[in-house]
């Protein structure tokens, strides 16, 4: 399905992913043994990390300058009632 013709401006694909960057917020959460829950990770008090996934994409950003927190999951995964052309 083109973007121009998916109704949200975007389509979904299925992928795997690759571990956890150094540094990011999914890879602190693997070492604290969080890796396979559902978290919501307040980043204030939290040691420095600059990186974070976007879909499955690596995003180098200072996390405690952008987000107060960051929720996590360990998986998603399309529901066949959107409208997002989830591809497999």
């Amino acid at each position: 399905m083109s973007l121009a013709r998916a109704p949200a401006g975007f389509t979904l694909d299925v992928v795997s992913l690759d571990a956890p960057a150094p540094g990011s917020v999914e890879g602190a959460l693997v070492d604290a043994g969080l890796g396979g829950a559902v978290t919501l990770t307040d980043l204030r008090p939290a040691p420095p990390l600059d990186r974070i996934r976007s879909q499955s994409a690596t995003v180098d950003t200072p996390l405690h300058q952008a987000f107060d927190a960051v929720v996590c999951t360990p998986t998603a995964t399309a529901d066949s009632s959107t409208m997002f052309g989830a591809s497999s």
